[in-house]
């Protein structure tokens, strides 16, 4: 019974489905192109697919001219032999026009020489180097600015006079030795309490 009902409804189904398959299948053909996309020319429902435009050539970046301050600048900042990589010089030049207003040129030069300074300096000590970072970043985040400030040197401070005998050195001539309680003292401390020692 099951059998005859899923063959009187299922069947039919199934024979339909196959003939719109057949339909949409050979209505492909009639593509129509439109901006990339083509129209499928079905009866019931119009469905867009997507058909890859051509493609187009990329425009080269017009040259652009570096001012004489800025590519010393920049001979300075890639001569640090610790740097990030893949420094673009193009970005670089465009936070550069931004950074002048505020700073001179010559004291933005001054600083990354400083910094390439120090950084061959704490190389050949073998210390670590913290590398520098992309140019962009160097001037957008103001990251110069530390290295144009005089940096003040602390002086050790000398030694404090203690007068507790704890920080004193003695030496063997010192007749200040300070008074150590001796084995003597120590028996009348344990007899007194009861202790052997």
């Amino acid at each position: 019974m099951l059998l005859l009902i899923l063959s009187l409804v299922v069947v039919p189904l199934l024979e339909e489905l196959k003939q719109t398959t057949i339909v949409a299948n050979s209505k492909k053909s009639e593509l129509t192109q439109d901006q990339g996309y083509a129209t499928v020319c079905n009866d019931p429902v119009e469905e867009q697919v997507h058909v890859p435009a051509k493609k187009t050539r990329k425009k080269r970046a017009v040259p652009i001219e570096y001012s004489p301050e800025f590519e010393q600048f920049w001979s300075v900042y890639l001569s640090c032999p610790v740097k990030a990589s893949g420094q673009s010089k193009r970005v670089a030049y465009a936070q550069w026009v931004q950074t002048i207003p505020d700073t001179p040129p010559e004291r933005l030069v001054e600083a990354a020489q400083r910094a390439v300074d120090l950084a061959l300096s704490l190389t050949a000590k073998g210390e670590f180097v913290s590398p520098l970072p992309d140019c962009f970043r160097w001037l957008r985040d103001g990251l110069f600015e530390v290295l144009l400030n005089p940096i003040a040197v602390a002086q050790p401070l000398p030694p404090a006079e203690s007068s507790h005998p704890a920080q004193k050195v003695f030496k063997a001539s010192d007749q200040s030795w300070p008074d150590i309680p001796g084995p003597d003292l120590l028996k009348t401390l344990s007899s007194d309490q009861g202790a052997d020692w």
